[in-house]
């Protein structure tokens, strides 16, 4: 796991963690935010891809003198049935200057008292071990990008870990831990569990105003894994409230989870091809030092980015995190042999050989390396609207050398009263598709090009003509971040790009014109290739 230094801007030394509440994001942000309340800083939100690190109790930008020891009380529990789920404003909780406690909980009870378990620190303990992991937990669509898993045998289980991640195999070992990871992805009762974060959070949000700024709000729940069994090493908190005419604990923070049931094979590595390619160059030294974590600061307030590679946050909350019955995952490159098991013998194979193009990912089935959610309009017809913009992204990684690492056509979403989502011609929700692209060159850059279904626009009289995007980000989970809200922005400027928004979020962009006869149903290939032509120089202008 990666041991980093950091401090966060705004909270002073050693500063105590009082509260964790509710998850925001201000319209037009792409960064969300959790509420906090500590004993001396006046922050009241930090970035919630710091989530994998915050525990109530904590000391937070701590000095090396300063005695950081808990006064909590710590138990052990064993794991039983759920009797309740409950807020904090139901349980009775105090407010905390002033915030109602709409913080969720487990409830279970434990001889005559109750035991009160948030429902975040749960799931940070199981699943969020670092931010990458709070980014799939809002996308789970990246795992089918991410990750692809191949059960050689009934003994053997494979993850490919796709170049996509952008971790070498030393960052990757540094930044997960590989049994934790393989039980989020590949157990699925854990997976069903990880995912419904996801699910809760898009029917569970909500709206409102603060200080005239549209906010989207979530208090963080999701649905249980099996945890039948489990014993939990737990801090609880000193105050003591009443829940039913008995004592009601608090747990701060869980320290430990032993003997978590799952269905598991016995063998388990994490393979990747890229892994296989490193070779000793200047190149591949200079990613290798970001694996060396020194001192830094996460400034909310100037958009740091949260998921460079130097500032993976991951969770010191977990002492011990095991299985039942016990599972070790490994990392090993794909070049090298893999032993497969099965009922009868054993033999030795390489993992070009296991992975391959066509194999299931974690949510589906999808091609390697790309993932194409395709949408159907509303009568059940897909159109094939991007066919020749497919065309050209294989052309342009073909000529300039950069990888296809991601392409999802999706539908536009409504915003507010806007209703430019949906296409004048009365054929449906209009469409999107996002590219993301690499450049092996270059290590972690990502070019990202968004081209808009404009296919009612013919039949409808409209000159219009939207240009396709280009913009650049230094991470791809970066540019994945801003996506939604660019396409959001879209919809508000009524299907122009949100120039003033690119200004402000100081986004590097580039704007492509199209050629002539590109709608045509099947361009000809000089269309193609003066498409190709035009979007090579814009990217060399970013």
């Amino acid at each position: 796991m990666v041991d980093s230094a950091y401090k966060i801007k705004g909270v002073e030394e050693n500063d105590q963690l009082l509260y964790i509440g509710g998850i925001f994001r201000f319209f037009g942000n792409s960064e969300w935010y959790v509420q906090v309340r500590f004993s001396k800083s006046k922050k009241k939100a930090v970035l919630a891809s710091l989530i994998p690190d915050l525990c109530v109790g904590r000391y937070y930008n701590v000095t090396d003198i300063f005695d950081t020891q808990a006064k909590s009380k710590k138990i052990i529990i064993k794991w039983s049935d759920v009797k309740a789920r409950a807020n904090g404003k139901t349980l009775g909780l105090n407010p905390i200057n002033g915030l109602n406690r709409n913080e969720k909980y487990f409830l279970l009870q434990k001889k005559n008292a109750w035991l009160a378990i948030p429902q975040l620190e749960l799931a940070r303990s199981l699943f969020l071990q670092n931010n990458k992991m709070f980014g799939y937990a809002l996308s789970p669509v990246a795992l089918n990008i991410d990750f692809r898993r191949a059960n050689v045998s009934q003994s053997n289980l494979m993850i490919e870990v796709m170049d996509s991640v952008q971790l070498s195999k030393g960052q990757f070992e540094k930044c997960f831990n590989a049994t934790q990871l393989a039980y989020t992805l590949c157990d699925s009762s854990a997976l069903s569990s990880f995912i419904s974060i996801h699910e809760n959070f898009r029917l569970k949000q909500n709206t409102s105003k603060v200080d005239g700024c549209k906010v989207t709000w979530w208090n963080f729940c999701f649905n249980l894994p099996n945890l039948k069994k489990v014993k939990m090493e737990l801090l609880l908190s000193e105050h003591i409230s009443t829940y039913q005419g008995q004592n009601l604990y608090i747990a701060n923070e869980i320290k430990s989870i032993i003997g978590i049931p799952h269905n598991l094979p016995v063998e388990i590595e994490f393979i990747s091809q890229k892994w296989a390619k490193v070779s000793v160059s200047q190149s591949t030294l200079n990613e290798e030092k970001l694996e060396v974590a020194g001192e830094f600061i996460i400034d909310d307030e100037q958009g740091a980015s949260s998921f460079s590679p130097t500032k993976i946050i991951s969770s010191n909350g977990i002492g011990t995190f095991s299985l039942s019955p016990n599972r070790s995952a490994r990392t090993k490159s794909s070049k090298g042999k893999v032993r497969v098991i099965n009922e009868s013998s054993e033999a030795e194979a390489s993992g070009s050989e296991l992975i391959s193009t066509d194999l299931p990912t974690l949510l589906g089935s999808a091609s390697a390396a790309i993932f194409v959610a395709t949408t159907k309009d509303d009568n059940g017809d897909d159109k094939n609207i991007f066919d020749n913009f497919r065309s050209m992204l294989k052309k342009l990684c073909e000529e300039s050398g950069l990888s296809l690492t991601e392409l999802r056509i999706q539908k536009l979403r409504k915003i507010g009263r806007f209703k430019s989502h949906m296409k004048k011609d009365g054929t449906g929700i209009r469409k999107a598709a996002v590219a993301h692209l690499t450049n092996p060159s270059v290590n972690f850059e990502t070019i990202t090009l968004i081209e808009i279904d404009q296919s009612d626009f013919p039949n409808t009289g409209s000159k219009k003509n939207i240009s396709t995007l280009v913009f650049k980000f230094t991470h791809l989970d970066d540019a994945r971040a801003k996506v939604e809200t660019i396409l959001d922005e879209l919809i508000i400027q009524s299907i122009a790009w949100p120039r003033d928004f690119f200004k402000q979020n100081k986004i590097s962009t580039q704007f492509v014109n199209h050629p002539k006869n590109y709608r045509i149903e099947k361009a000809d290939i000089d269309v193609i290739d003066r498409w190709v032509v035009n979007t090579q120089k814009k990217i060399e202008q970013l």
